[in-house]
C-alpha cells in the first residue's frame, strides 16, 4: 500500500501490512496465481486490521494493493544496460566511460580501478587492505589501531605505490598493474602478474604492525601526539612511504631514521607541503628524485636540503609569522605551536599541568581535557568595537584546561591577568606567560600590539622547537 521496503525481521513478520517473503509474489506470478496470493493477502490484512479496531480495506485500499503488487512484479520486466568494450581501448578511453556513466551518481576515481583490478586479479590483496584499514579505527592491541589517524583504502594504496613503483599518479599505477610497458605502451600478461605481485609484496611492507607502529611513534615524538593536531591525512600516509623507502632501501639506522623522518614530519606538517598546489605532481617529483640518489648519504644529504631550504630564518621572521595574523585555531601553523610547545614540555596557561598531558588521547572523557581560548575574549573585543575577524586571529588563542577556561570566560583581559598575577606570585606568573607566547607587557598592550608582538613570539617558540630536534 505505502510501497515501503525493509529488511526482514520479526516485527515485519508479525506486522501484516508486510508481506515477509516476497519471493512468494514472484513464485506466484510463475504459477499464474497472482489472484489467490492478492485474495489471500487482502484476507489476512482485514482480520489483522479487525483486531487493531480498524475498518476492512475500502476498494480503493485494495486496488492500490493490486497495482503495488503489480509494480513489484513488473521489476521481471526491467532490463539492465550493458556497455561493451574492445579490449583494445586504452585506459583513457575506459576512464572517460567510466566518468560518463558516472556523472549523475559517484564519480570514479583512480583508487576504485586500482581497487576493482586487484578484486579481479587478487582479492587477497584487497581483503588485506580493507582489514588494516577496518582495524585502524577499532581500539584492540595488535592491530593497525592508534590515536593519530583512521586510514581509509586509497590512503593505503597511495603509499603502496610510493614504495612499489615509486609513483604518486595513481592513473600510472593502475596502468602498471594492467601490465602496461609506460615506454613501450605494450600491455601483456606476464607485466601484469609480475606487477601484481611486486604490488603485494610492498603491500607486505606497508601493512606490517612493526613499521607502522614505529613510524606513528616517530610523529608522535616531533610534538603531533593527538588526533586534533593532525591537519592533512596525507602528510601522514606519503611521510609513512618516506620512512619506508629510508629504512628499506637506504638502510638508515634506527637513530638515523628517527632523527631525519622526525624532522621530515615536523617541516611538512608546519608548512603543508604536501598539500601545496598538485599532491600527486609534487610527491612524483619528489620521489622521482630520491631515484637519482644511489647511497644513504646522498639520500639523507637530498632529504635534509629540502627540509633546510624551507624553514629558513626568513620563513620563521616573516612568512610563519604572517600566518598567526589568520584567523581561527586551524590550520598548520596553530598546529605545529601546539606541538612545539608539546616538545618544549611547556605548561598550559595560569596551571600547573603540562600541554603534552592534557592533549595526551586518553586525557579527555565526554569532553575534552582542554580548550581553545582568546586571550582578549572574543566578546569583549566586539563590545568594544573589534570586528569579529580581529577577534579571532589565530595569534588572539591559547590552549586551556576546562576550568581556567571557565574562570577567564569573557572577563576584561586586565582584570583577569591581574587576578592570576596576585594569585600565581609574579614568577610563576611570568614563566606560565613565556610557556605560552605571551608578552610579559601584555596588560599594557592594546589588541593590535598585542597581535604584532604574540605571533612573533609564537613563531619564534616554534623555532625553538625545531632547533631542539633538527
Amino acid at each position: 500500500i505505502e510501497r515501503i521496503f525493509e529488511n526482514w525481521n520479526k516485527s515485519t513478520e508479525n506486522n501484516k501490512y508486510f508481506i515477509a517473503d516476497i519471493s512468494e509474489v514472484f513464485i506466484a506470478k510463475q504459477n499464474s496465481e497472482e489472484i489467490k496470493l492478492r485474495k489471500e493477502y487482502i484476507k489476512k490484512l482485514n482480520e489483522y486490521r479487525k483486531t487493531h479496531n480498524e475498518e476492512e480495506l475500502t476498494e480503493d485500499l485494495e486496488e492500490k494493493i493490486e497495482n503495488g503488487l503489480k509494480e513489484l512484479t513488473n521489476i521481471l520486466n526491467c532490463t539492465i544496460p550493458s556497455l561493451e568494450i574492445n579490449q583494445n581501448a586504452d585506459e583513457e578511453i575506459v576512464a572517460e566511460i567510466f566518468v560518463r556513466i558516472n556523472s549523475k551518481g559517484q564519480n570514479l576515481n583512480e583508487s576504485d580501478f586500482i581497487s576493482t583490478l586487484l578484486s579481479v586479479y587478487n582479492q587477497e590483496i584487497r581483503d588485506k587492505i580493507e582489514r588494516f584499514c577496518k582495524s585502524s579505527h577499532i581500539p584492540e592491541s595488535h592491530t593497525s589501531y592508534n590515536d593519530l589517524i583512521e586510514v581509509e583504502a586509497p590512503l593505503i594504496l597511495r603509499a603502496t605505490a610510493a614504495v612499489a613503483f615509486r609513483r604518486a599518479r595513481l592513473r600510472y599505477v593502475y596502468q602498471i598493474m594492467r601490465g602496461k610497458d609506460l615506454e613501450t605502451e605494450e600491455v601483456t600478461t606476464e607485466q601484469r602478474e609480475e606487477n601484481i605481485k611486486k604490488f603485494d609484496s610492498s603491500i607486505e611492507t606497508v601493512l606490517n604492525l612493526n613499521n607502522w607502529h614505529e613510524f606513528l611513534n616517530i610523529v608522535k615524538s616531533s610534538g603531533y601526539i593527538n588526533k586534533s593536531i593532525i591537519s592533512s591525512k596525507i602528510t601522514i600516509i606519503y611521510s609513512y612511504s618516506l620512512f619506508l623507502i629510508a629504512k628499506l632501501d637506504y638502510k638508515l639506522t634506527s637513530e638515523e631514521l628517527k632523527k631525519l623522518i622526525k624532522n621530515w614530519f615536523f617541516m611538512a606538517s608546519l608548512t603543508n607541503y604536501y598539500n601545496e598546489g598538485t599532491t600527486e605532481s609534487l610527491v612524483e617529483q619528489l620521489l622521482n628524485n630520491i631515484k637519482l640518489r644511489k647511497t644513504k648519504d646522498e639520500f639523507i644529504s637530498f632529504i635534509k636540503s629540502l627540509i633546510n631550504n624551507r624553514l629558513t630564518d626568513d620563513y620563521f621572521t616573516y612568512t610563519l609569522a604572517g600566518e598567526f595574523e589568520n584567523q581561527r585555531t586551524q590550520g598548520p601553523a596553530w598546529f605545529a605551536f601546539v606541538a612545539s610547545q608539546i616538545l618544549l614540555d611547556k605548561n598550559v596557561l595560569f596551571s600547573t599541568n603540562k600541554i603534552v598531558s592534557i592533549l595526551s588521547p586518553h586525557a579527555s572523557g565526554e569532553k575534552t581535557a582542554y580548550d581553545y581560548h582568546h586571550l582578549f575574549p572574543k566578546n569583549y573585543l566586539i563590545n568594544n568595537g573589534t570586528t569579529k575577524e580581529e577577534a579571532n586571529k589565530r595569534a588572539n588563542f591559547v590552549v586551556l584546561d576546562y576550568e581556567t577556561n571557565i574562570a577567564i570566560s569573557d572577563k576584561e583581559p586586565m582584570l583577569y591577568l591581574n587576578e592570576y598575577k596576585t594569585k600565581l606570585g609574579e614568577t610563576e606568573f611570568y614563566k606560565s606567560l613565556k610557556d605560552n607566547a605571551i608578552p610579559e607587557n601584555v596588560v599594557d598592550l592594546e589588541y593590535a600590539e598585542f597581535i604584532e608582538q604574540r605571533k612573533l613570539l609564537m613563531s619564534n617558540l616554534i623555532k625553538q622547537a625545531w632547533n631542539k630536534i633538527k
